[in-house]
């Protein structure tokens, strides 16, 4: 699924980044976030519509734009 459709408070795993934006692969490089990261969405604020994730200890904030070019996978929950 898109990152931008993930449910607030899920867990996810980075599964694919597009190219399409350099700097974002940059960004996310840089914040040692790539595939196999498991990111945490936080809630989504009221009347906003960036995308908060927590990994590793820290906050990353993406607009909307960003968060469309990144697909996450829901891992299935233990029982």
């Amino acid at each position: 699924i898109l990152l931008s459709d993930a449910p607030a408070g899920s867990k996810v795993v980075l599964e694919q980044i597009s190219d399409e934006d350099p700097i974002l692969l940059q960004e996310l490089a840089d914040r040692d976030c790539g595939i196999g990261t498991v990111l945490e969405v936080a809630p989504r604020e009221q009347f906003t519509t960036a995308t908060t994730l927590s990994f590793q200890g820290r906050v990353l904030v993406l607009g909307p734009d960003a968060a469309a070019l990144i697909r996450v996978s829901v891992p299935p929950i233990a029982s």
